[in-house]
């Protein structure tokens, strides 16, 4: 090989190598951004390390999804980061229904700020401006008429309504009504609305009217959505009383004495004569607390037997679905040995040790 052909392939390595450097310069770049993320001090916020992907997403956006795919105990930030850059919507959709839920929450609301979220304590602050981009419309809505937690149904209905979406309050009452819905998503609607003006007085009315499904109704107490109107405890106070409303005011039983306990045993004289068949709500609301009084954990393990004879197994997946913590604190609290054994059969069976 003469000089001249040396010279033209040394040029070709030379172009080749320049070529190759600049293509990897992304993925080089992330690589020291997650080579540092678990170094004390090396950023100042998580927000920063978001920043700085974002940048190199919107220069490289496939370098988004190599990153995902590469990387799962980063996937969060790398999410939040893609949130923002519209090639990466594809990873960023996938993220929102597959990855944990204070991780979706975030993702939303960066998709929904345009960027990474204030926050003070681990939670959103609030002060950011929603500006949903309209080609985000369509996905949140979707996103909403399916969602199970209520915590992100309220951030993607919330979001919405600032996108211009504002149902009426009888639209959102007869959406309510739509069982073809999960309960969250129409919880949701209810939890925003009581934020705006009207909402409230207007969702007092439907609950006072029964116009509201029991279920949504209970859900809607226990999110304490409601219990920034001053005038929550005293309506509350009403509504839990009348002979109308005890099978909400049996599920949400908690969640009611928390706000007003001066009416905790006249309640409880209401929730507790359910007939059979009726009680498992009460059931489900009394393991998700501790302290209560001996008879009150003695009513739960008598109800034990026709409650779940009659619900089955859905019944037993509710009451373990609401947390076994409770449970294992009524052992420690109780002293009559009788009722002591039922509970510890009961909390084994849920514990799935027979």
């Amino acid at each position: 090989m003469n000089r001249r052909m040396l010279g033209l392939a040394a040029l070709y390595v030379a172009g080749w190598t320049v070529v190759w450097w600049f293509a990897t310069g992304p993925a080089r770049r992330t690589a020291e951004i997650f080579g540092k993320i678990d170094r004390p001090g090396a950023f100042e916020t998580p927000q920063d390390v978001e920043r700085q992907l974002t940048a190199i997403y919107r220069e490289s956006p496939i370098q988004a999804y190599a990153d995902y795919a590469a990387h799962e105990m980063y996937r969060a930030p790398i999410a939040a980061a893609a949130a923002i850059v519209p090639e990466c919507r594809t990873l960023v959709e996938e993220a929102m229904t597959t990855l944990p839920l204070p991780i979706r929450v975030y993702i939303t609301l960066c998709i929904a700020i345009g960027g990474p979220p204030t926050m003070a304590e681990g939670r959103w602050t609030g002060t950011d401006p929603l500006r949903l981009p309209p080609d985000w419309v369509p996905f949140f809505r979707e996103r909403l008429e399916i969602e199970t937690s209520i915590d992100i149904a309220i951030v993607l209905a919330e979001i919405l309504r600032q996108a211009g979406w504002s149902p009426t309050p009888d639209e959102v009452f007869a959406r309510t009504r739509d069982a073809r819905r999960p309960v969250a998503c129409r919880v949701a609607e209810l939890a925003v609305l009581s934020r705006h003006e009207g909402g409230t007085a207007a969702i007092y009315g439907a609950l006072e009217a029964g116009t509201i499904p029991d279920d949504v109704s209970s859900k809607l107490i226990e999110t304490r959505a409601l219990e920034l109107d001053p005038a929550f405890p005293q309506f509350l106070e009403k509504y839990a009383l009348s002979s109308g409303h005890t099978g909400v005011a049996a599920a949400s039983f908690t969640s009611i004495v928390s706000v007003v306990p001066a009416i905790r045993d006249r309640l409880w004289a209401a929730v507790s004569a359910l007939p059979p068949g009726r009680r498992l709500p009460l059931m489900v609301s009394l393991t998700g607390g501790s302290g209560w009084p001996p008879a009150y954990r003695r009513w739960w393990v008598l109800a034990w037997d026709d409650e779940i004879r009659i619900s089955g197994p859905a019944g037993e997946e509710r009451l373990r679905e609401r947390g076994l913590g409770n449970l294992s604190i009524w052992l420690v609290e109780e002293k009559d040995p009788a009722t002591q054994l039922a509970l510890r059969t009961i909390y084994d069976r849920l514990r799935g040790r027979r």
